[in-house]
């Protein structure tokens, strides 16, 4: 795996690539967990709700915010270099775009009947009434998709309401790493990145 930028609040990091892990969901939160060494006065720290962002090859396999930090000294007690600087591993863990789903309350009702509201207005509005205010965008390549059944949300989650769109439609969803909301059909979309043998 050729990671070429590694950031964490916008500061490039060093990470130990044999700790790297990411864990990819859909229509769920995806995970990162990363050790990152530090050396030198002061070393770095991170705080919860920083951005982070890895990219492949210039392509981004993983975007959104730090919610652990865990700090311990690298090769034992002693957390000091031969130099006297202190070194530090930081165990980062992170969750993606999705998450921003769970942050916003959704109070909407969808009427049945004819001309019904198709998918991609209902995203529309989801966005524009609820989630713009974390960033969040309509994907230009959203499909129109269905007319939706009659449907009610009182005070839910947006990940909720996207779940239960999902179960209506067979569509999957996602806020992906530029804050892009998309739902699509299985097999609609192929993956950002590419997997071969020699990755971990």
């Amino acid at each position: 795996m050729a990671i070429t930028s590694f950031t964490v609040g916008g500061v490039e990091v060093k990470p130990l690539l044999e700790s790297f892990d990411v864990r990819e969901t859909i229509g769920a939160v995806s995970t990162l967990s990363c050790d990152v060494m530090s050396v030198g006065s002061p070393v770095q720290r991170f705080g919860t709700f920083d951005e982070v962002v890895v990219e492949e090859d210039g392509i981004a396999i993983f975007a959104g915010t730090v919610t652990q930090t865990r700090e311990r000294g690298y090769g034992g007690p002693n957390i000091y270099d031969e130099t006297g600087a202190p070194q530090i591993v930081t165990t980062l863990t992170g969750e993606d775009r999705n998450r921003i789903a769970d942050r916003v309350t959704v109070t909407e009702v969808i009427a049945g009947g004819s001309p019904g509201t198709t998918l991609e207005e209902f995203l529309t509005l989801l966005v524009s009434d609820y989630l713009t205010t974390f960033g969040v965008t309509l994907d230009a390549s959203q499909a129109t998709g269905p007319v939706l059944p009659e449907m009610s949300f009182d005070a839910m989650r947006a990940s909720e309401v996207l779940q239960a769109l999902s179960d209506a439609t067979g569509y999957l969803w996602r806020i992906d790493y530029d804050k892009q909301l998309r739902m699509w059909l299985p097999g609609d979309l192929a993956a950002p990145f590419a997997i071969d043998e020699y990755d971990d």
